[in-house]
């Protein structure tokens, strides 16, 4: 069973985690693996990721262990990080490749020097029961963690500190993410929904249904405007996000098929004048030129009869 997947910041090679104990290495346009496998661990490979340089990669194992690796060679960096005293389901780089965050089965998430391996601080302590995930901010500033005691949570990665309230879900939260510009919060819970959430307050912003069974993971998309989500119905799915109403506004501008003909705007009581996007846009039934000659006609000042 492979448990995770993920690319090189340059994206030619993938590294993938596995119950076999290993991790290994994949050129990403051949499909061919790259040298032998990662080996070491002594249990299950949860996790794997490379470092923002692409020249290291961490794996998190259920032997409670965290270890680094050269990318080039697949040998091992060092000694074992050893701290945690349950498994070790997520290891991931900071932005700047410093740190390591690690979440764990001890209900905690610890922080790591990636150059010694030794801890950074104390633990980040909080949760009442199993974390899944643990990630920095882009801005390397803070870190998001989810667990099965039906919460995200949020904490200073210079203090360890824990910043505002729990995020909560119904059920257990198995993954979170931060958005691309560090404002949105997305999880993913037992309880078959993905929520958004204001970084800065820490308050729901929205709430994604549709998937029938847990939802394992989600994650925004480089500019932030969709989120994909994988889940235990056997679907994977994509949402659209708009920060602010003029951003729906102009979506389902291009998103209309057609706009609301004289009979229909009438019916509504609305006015029979069309709004000038639906002309600009040429959606159906004012894409003909009569419409765009009406349309620069009362731009220029005039007070031509609809069509």
């Amino acid at each position: 069973m492979v448990f995770s997947a993920a690319f090189s910041p340059n994206g030619r090679r993938i590294v993938t985690a596995s119950n076999d104990g290993t991790a290994r290495l994949w050129d990403a346009a051949t499909s061919k693996q790259i040298g032998e496998p990662l080996r070491g661990h002594e249990g299950w490979v949860f996790g794997a990721a490379f470092s923002p340089n692409g020249r290291r990669i961490v794996t998190a194992s259920r032997d409670t262990t965290v270890r680094l690796w050269d990318a080039e060679t697949g040998k091992p960096v060092g000694e074992p990080l050893r701290g945690h005293g349950g498994f070790v389901y997520k290891a991931e780089f900071s932005p700047n490749g410093q740190r390591i965050v690690t979440a764990s089965h001890d209900d905690t998430a610890r922080l790591w020097d990636a150059a010694t391996g030794k801890p950074v601080g104390e633990p980040l302590r909080g949760h009442k029961s199993t974390v899944f995930a643990a990630e920095f901010s882009r801005d390397g500033q803070r870190i998001i963690t989810a667990s099965l005691d039906n919460t995200a949570r949020l904490w200073d990665a210079e203090t360890s500190r824990q910043i505002g309230e729990p995020l909560g879900h119904e059920n257990a939260v198995y993954s979170a993410a931060f958005s691309p510009d560090g404002k949105r919060i997305v999880t993913t819970s037992r309880d078959a929904t993905v929520r958004l959430w204001d970084a800065a307050t820490g308050k729901q912003v929205g709430e994604l249904r549709g998937h029938t069974e847990h939802v394992s993971h989600a994650s925004f998309n480089p500019n932030g405007q969709r989120i994909v989500s994988a889940s235990a119905d056997h679907t994977g799915r994509v949402w659209e996000i708009f920060v602010n109403f003029h951003d729906y506004v102009e979506h389902g501008k291009a998103a209309a098929a057609r706009c609301l003909a004289a009979v229909d705007l009438k019916l509504f009581f609305l006015a029979t004048e069309p709004p000038r996007w639906c002309i600009v846009l040429e959606k159906y039934p004012y894409h003909t030129l009569t419409w765009k000659k009406w349309l620069s006609d009362t731009l220029a000042g005039g007070s031509p009869r609809c069509p």
